[in-house]
């Protein structure tokens, strides 16, 4: 009982690690909705088997139908394969499709003018669509079409004196639940993406703190290193920045550190660059450079903060490296921080408001 009590947990966190989706993630969700539409598929393969075998062929057509259907489940199934590399059109015609072939099973398996069910079939076609649609306009599309064919399904007849006020209801409550959805997902996603940003922003700045140098620098240090160029890693300083504090307040010196911020990141060119607050007055920047490049760009820095924030100056410590595709990273990112850091520290010492390059070891 105990081996089988230990396999059952196993099993269940496989599972629960294959169905773990990051929303904001779309490669992540690009999967998920290919494990959803296939798991759609198998229980559609197996009510449209149990409803052949017991149902009477009312027209002489159903057999031909449920051959469609299952036809459809059949690509479906094989189409969830596809599903990781699948694009937002392509999902959104399956989706679409899948209006249709639900509307169909209804009126020909259970009877024409079916409206109610003929929604209530629809509806779980709504909720992966507007859960996984990638645009909001796949979402209104959807649901439009949806509707139409709660509607196709009232005006072929049989469905009594009052189909239109039924086709209006059902029609209703498939955009509803289909406008619902994407709203509840859509502040689901926001809210982990703010959380995302909170654990990697400074609140501050706006800069990317210590995690988000590990995250973010980790990315542009591989980029660099597969196209063999070299990296600046810039480390600033604000000069006597206790003495701003102490005569103009701390709201002065808060105001100080952005707009030094607002400077540094509009002085990165590159997609890849990344700006840091490492703490209290201290940035980091790590740009791509042209070999030598480095100390321009930290002097062009340095000059552009002693004009536009006069009389605060700052001091920079440059370390120029050419990231190796085998660094252990983090760790190589750091270690190039310290370097840069030394330089620092030798920059300050001798009279601030200066650039200091690392020597090379």
């Amino acid at each position: 009982m105990k081996d089988l009590r230990v396999a059952v947990t196993a099993q269940s966190r496989r599972l629960a690690r294959i169905w773990h989706t990051d929303f904001t993630d779309p490669v992540e969700m690009r999967r998920l909705r290919a494990r959803v539409m296939a798991a759609a598929a198998l229980l559609g393969l197996v009510s449209t088997a149990g409803g052949a075998a017991a149902a009477r062929p009312a027209t002489g057509s159903f057999w031909a139908v449920q051959a469609a259907i299952v036809t459809y489940l059949l690509c479906l199934i094989a189409w969830t394969r596809r599903g990781p590399r699948a694009g937002d059109t392509e999902f959104l015609l399956m989706i679409l499709v899948s209006h249709v072939f639900g509307m169909v099973s209804v009126v020909v398996g259970i009877g024409r003018g079916q409206v109610s069910v003929t929604a209530l079939s629809l509806v779980s076609v709504a909720l992966m669509g507007g859960v996984f649609c990638g645009r909001r306009r796949d979402v209104v599309v959807q649901a439009l079409f949806g509707s139409a064919m709660i509607a196709l399904s009232g005006m072929l007849g049989g469905g009594g004196p009052h189909w239109p006020q039924e086709v209006s209801t059902g029609a209703f409550d498939l955009i509803a639940v289909s406008a619902v959805v994407r709203l509840l997902r859509d502040m689901a996603v926001a809210a982990v993406q703010r959380a995302k940003r909170g654990e990697v922003t400074d609140p501050l700045t706006g800069l990317a703190n210590r995690r988000g140098l590990e995250q973010q620098g980790a990315r542009s240090w591989s980029t660099r290193a597969r196209e063999r160029a070299p990296l600046a890693v810039l480390v600033i300083d604000v000069d006597h920045f206790k003495r701003v504090n102490d005569t103009q307040g701390h709201a002065a010196g808060d105001d100080i550190l952005r707009r030094l911020a607002d400077l540094i990141a509009a002085n990165m060119r590159h997609e890849d660059d990344v700006t840091v607050r490492l703490g209290g007055e201290e940035f980091f920047v790590l740009c791509a450079v042209t070999p030598g490049e480095a100390v321009q760009i930290a002097e062009r820095l340095r000059e552009q903060v002693a004009a536009e924030l006069a009389p605060v100056t700052v001091s920079i410590g440059v370390h120029e490296t050419f990231p190796g595709a085998d660094d252990p990273l983090p760790d190589s990112l750091w270690t190039a921080v310290d370097v840069a850091d030394r330089a620092l520290y030798v920059a300050k010492n001798g009279g601030r408001n200066r650039v200091v390059l690392a020597l090379p070891a």
